[in-house]
This record gives C-alpha cells, sequence and structure tokens, in this order.
C-alpha cells in the first residue's frame, strides 16, 4: 500500500512538472 501510493505521488509530481514545462515552453 505505502509503495503504490509513493509510486502515485511520484508520476503526480512528474506529470506537474511536464506540465510547468510547457507553460515555460521549455
Amino acid at each position: 500500500m505505502l509503495y503504490f501510493e509513493f509510486v502515485i505521488s511520484l508520476y503526480h509530481i512528474t506529470l506537474e512538472s511536464r506540465m510547468i514545462n510547457k507553460e515555460n515552453g521549455l
């Protein structure tokens, strides 16, 4: 359960960073 939550949170952070990069045009 903890491992699953860790993967979800890690994926969410990656998704957010991608969105930020798109906004900045990087």
